[in-house]
């Protein structure tokens, strides 16, 4: 029997290479290592980016105001309109604006009016089924 000689485990590589990695992030953040040198606390000059030889400045001050009153608000009208229609479908396009006047009768929007063909369809179908089988009673009823 020959025995084999077996290299540590990949999941204790795996997990020590976790443990440094924790580590020298843990020391990093602390400020143990890397980060060069620090900046004491305290007042240092700023270096002001300079400005293009055409730029123009403002200087910002408080001034008094003619009407210091001021109101939030909101802007409603006086009439609120819900416009539903008859049956759910999705709406195709939208044929006037908010804040239009329109005339009665006008059209607002267009609908699809694909599942109400279909439905249609459907309903025609079930109708010529059902005068089939009354059809079909009726010469039943007759030969009986």
């Amino acid at each position: 029997m020959t025995k084999h000689l077996s290299l540590p485990s990949s999941k204790w590589l795996i997990s020590l290479s976790a443990i440094t990695g924790l580590l020298l992030i843990i020391l990093y953040a602390l400020g143990f290592i890397g980060g060069g040198e620090k900046i004491k606390p305290g007042t240092h000059e700023t270096v002001l980016p300079l400005l293009p030889a055409n730029a123009v400045t403002f200087t910002l001050s408080r001034q008094v105001a003619n009407n210091s009153l001021a109101w939030q608000g909101t802007v409603r009208s006086r009439q609120a309109v819900k416009i539903t229609p008859k049956f759910n479908a999705r709406i195709i396009e939208i044929t006037v604006h908010p804040g239009e006047r329109v005339k009665q009768g006008a059209v607002l929007a267009r609908l699809d009016s694909r599942d109400l063909t279909a439905a249609y369809q459907a309903a025609e179908s079930a109708r010529a089924a059902a005068q089939a089988q009354a059809t079909e009673a009726k010469a039943d009823a007759k030969r009986f």
